[in-house]
């Protein structure tokens, strides 16, 4: 922050790759800003463009968290148009990074980026972007796998029932909402239509167990 003759200056900088940033001005009775900006930089090129390509379609499929709360399975086999608004796109290269934003429209507030990281040939980031933040992102294919396990290991409830279809079975049917705690994952898995059998319940990543498991049923409203 920093002050000016008609206030305070106030900019707020996105961690990771994107490099998205904000300036806000706030004086004793307004606070207002612009839109989030996209970093100055190189264009990524042709070549490096064809290299993210590459790296998004082996990995065949990514889940992401989008900002209504539901997290889905996205196929990127054909690559990063799977993931990517129909609107204008811009890239950079920011250190090992290849970074893609892209917007609905011209004045949509929300930037969607999406981070290869060049050397390690996977993708890092792939979530939207506004002030205040989205609660979104790529969930890691490692910490997909932890869940999965899980379930298809610890997830039988009993009379309550049973999520040992795995994730990304029940993926298919369901709808699911995972959502990163310190050291776990809590996780729901919700009726398609509201409707219906559903369950909540915690995964801890380093030892694959579950634990507060809980179930119940959603009618449908009259």
């Amino acid at each position: 922050m920093s002050q000016t003759p008609k206030g305070h200056q106030l900019t707020l900088t996105m961690r990771g790759a994107s490099g998205l940033r904000s300036v806000y001005q706030l004086d004793d009775e307004n606070f207002s800003g612009e839109l989030l900006q996209i970093p100055p930089g190189d264009e990524l090129t042709a070549a490096q463009l064809a290299d993210v390509e590459a790296i998004i379609r082996a990995h065949r499929t990514l889940w992401i968290h989008r900002p209504e709360g539901r997290t889905v399975p996205v196929d990127v086999s054909r690559g990063m148009a799977a993931l990517l608004e129909k609107g204008p796109r811009q890239t950079r290269l920011r250190g090992r990074h290849a970074v893609v934003y892209s917007r609905a429209s011209s004045d949509e507030p929300t930037i969607f980026v999406l981070a290869v990281d060049l050397t390690k040939r996977r993708v890092t980031e792939a979530a939207w972007y506004d002030v205040p933040p989205h609660q979104t992102g790529l969930i890691p294919p490692e910490h997909i796998a932890v869940i999965d396990t899980a379930m298809r290991r610890h997830g039988d409830f009993g009379v309550y029932g049973s999520v040992t279809a795995g994730l990304v079975t029940l993926a298919k049917t369901s709808t699911i909402v995972l959502q990163r705690q310190e050291r776990d994952y809590w996780v729901q898995v919700l009726p398609p239509g509201g409707h219906g059998h559903e369950f909540a319940f915690r995964v801890d990543l380093k030892t694959a167990t579950i634990s507060g498991a809980s179930a119940g049923h959603s009618v449908e409203a009259e």
